[in-house]
């Protein structure tokens, strides 16, 4: 064996253990707010298919997110498929119908968290994969493990969600079909970016912005030879056009293998995802609420990219931002070959995509969280560790005392582990990291999402009360998130500005009441209950990073005069 493929399988192995391990830790510790309705739906994902009513499958661009959930069933509870429950709309009897049959909801989200683990290991091997066909094996390991490490990347890559897939799928299929244009035309390489597109397409909708990045390399490779050879290349254009019906091609049998309901109604199953996904974007709301398309209602929101970018500056590293400039800094060195530079090449394209989906979503006028644009992160993760290559290779060439190849390499493995390392204080909730030089700037962290973080240290700090099983709570967010760690009652409180007289007796019939203090205080959601609670001092307070994120009240705590108010 040939000393490189040792030196590249160590370095797989190695690349493996670095990706796994951080991730596997601490997977049952806390739950973020999406997660439960996922296993309630994946669960009727899988009921479905069992009785053949692929029709109930709709749920497309969560399908790779479903398929991982029902591995998951098939190990931790097989049987569910054939107990002839039906369908769950309400995640309180999903989660009770599994304790009926002594299963837990908190192990099933620990072993498809663990599922998707290796999942996104396995994705992250592979672009490390396409990152050493194209730059060899430093840069390659640089990118790959800038990613790995990247605090809020590492954070959503350990909970039950789209954004760590469909960021590394989009990854995947950008890098791969760039080879087979410029570096090696084998056809393994077309159906990698075709394949990952399709895949990328079934875990987001969003992914369709695909489409246009891939008709760019392709037109982009047709202008580059039309340039060279200063005439219309024909055989260019032909070759481009037949790339592009032949990957189109590979995403609908990608579409019709993985996705149940493109079996027996595509049409419904596309114009579901897909109008879905228009009438958030320029409708402000999903087709269930706005019931039809209706063009006289579009409208787009011009003043969201820069509050992402402004959120971006607050969750990447300052190696990140370093890396970044430093990769800008490459364009101005200059290029003796006749060639092109397909590094410049790549960091261009990777640029772009960050600056789509800022873009895409920054204008969009349905939902903005935060976490929808990794896929921007991702991206500029691959060019920071371009850029820090660069950086230090430059620094070779112009200081004697660096030019050695081993002095080099140790300056790369302390990037690399500051990079690490800067997530580890933000433990469990990697991606509520808070880059230091903004809370310098600023005075301090800031809560920018409020994911579901420390509703569960509130369930902890309840089910250790005295008969704590008898207890009524009523929290934001009750189900999974805080119910999965309370043994007792547990009761919504309706994320809505009315405070009607539902409400009020539902906060009387209750021990405790629970506000999600992190978000609730930022959208003053319910205002009236907010600010009555002013008056009377919580029973407990959860504060992480030094940010006040739940207030725990005794309700028996509460005066009569606290319903009058709210009554009025």
């Amino acid at each position: 064996m040939r000393k490189q493929t040792i030196v590249l399988i160590l370095t797989l192995i190695g690349l493996c253990l670095l990706t796994l391990l951080p991730r596997l830790i601490g997977l049952d510790q806390f739950v973020s707010v999406d997660e439960p309705d996922w296993l309630k739906y994946s669960g009727n994902f899988y009921y479905a298919l069992r009785h053949f009513d692929f029709a109930n499958t709709v749920d497309g661009e969560d399908v790779v997110v479903m398929w991982i959930i029902t591995a998951a069933m098939l190990w931790y509870f097989p049987a569910y498929r054939g107990l002839g429950q039906g369908y769950f709309n309400d995640g309180f009897k999903f989660d009770s119908f599994l304790l009926e049959y002594n299963k837990l909801s908190l192990e099933l989200l620990k072993r498809s968290r663990l599922i998707q683990v290796v999942v996104i290991t396995v994705l992250l091997l592979l672009a490390f994969y396409l990152l050493h066909k194209l730059f060899g094996n430093r840069l390659a390991l640089a990118a790959t493990l800038f990613i790995a490490f990247d605090p809020y990347f590492l954070g959503h890559s350990r909970l039950l969600n789209h954004e760590g897939m469909l960021s590394l799928f989009m990854l995947l299929s950008g890098l791969g079909m760039i080879i087979y244009l410029y570096k090696e035309s084998h056809p393994f390489f077309l159906i990698l970016s075709a394949a990952s597109a399709g895949l990328a397409q079934l875990t987001k909708s969003s992914a369709l912005a695909i489409l246009p990045l891939v008709i760019l390399l392709l037109s982009d490779k047709v202008v580059a030879e039309w340039r060279a050879s200063k005439k219309l290349p024909l055989g260019a254009i032909k070759h481009s056009i037949k790339t592009l019906l032949m990957w189109l091609a590979i995403i609908v049998l990608v579409f019709f293998v993985i996705w149940p309901g493109m079996w027996v109604a595509p049409g419904k199953m596309l114009s579901a995802v897909y109008g879905d996904s228009i009438s958030n974007a320029f409708q402000g709301q999903p087709l269930v609420a706005t019931k039809v398309l209706d063009p006289n209602q579009f409208g787009l929101d011009w003043n969201g990219s820069p509050s992402f970018v402004y959120g971006m500056l607050w969750r990447t590293t300052p190696l990140l931002w370093l890396g970044v400039i430093l990769a800008g800094l490459s364009f101005l060195a200059k290029d003796d070959s006749a060639k092109p530079n397909l590094k410049k090449y790549v960091i261009s394209y990777l640029g772009f995509v960050a600056l789509l989906f800022i873009f895409m979503f920054g204008v969009a006028r349905g939902r903005n969280s935060p976490h929808y644009i990794i896929s921007s992160y991702v991206s500029l993760d691959v060019v920071a560790g371009m850029g820090l290559i660069y950086g230090i290779d430059w620094l070779g060439s112009k200081i004697r005392a660096f030019k050695r190849q081993s002095i080099k390499n140790t300056i790369l493995v302390t990037v690399l582990l500051l990079q690490g390392v800067s997530a580890f204080p933000y433990y469990p909730y990697y991606y509520t990291y808070h880059n230091p030089i903004m809370a310098a700037l600023e005075g301090g962290n800031k809560v920018f999402e409020g994911y579901g973080e420390g509703l569960e240290l509130a369930g902890r700090y309840l089910a250790q009360k005295p008969g704590a099983q008898g207890l009524t709570i009523m929290a934001w967010y009750s189900q999974g998130v805080f119910s999965y760690f309370f043994p007792g009652k547990n009761k919504y409180l309706n994320i809505t500005q009315i405070v009607d007289e539902g409400m009020i007796n539902d906060i009387r019939s209750s021990d405790y009441l629970v506000i999600y203090y992190a978000q609730q205080k930022s959208r003053d959601i319910p205002a009236k209950l907010l600010a009555a609670l002013e008056a009377i001092p919580p029973e407990h307070v959860i504060w992480l990073n030094g940010i006040e994120y739940v207030r725990i009240y005794r309700v028996a705590d509460f005066p009569d005069s606290f319903y009058t108010g709210l009554g009025q």
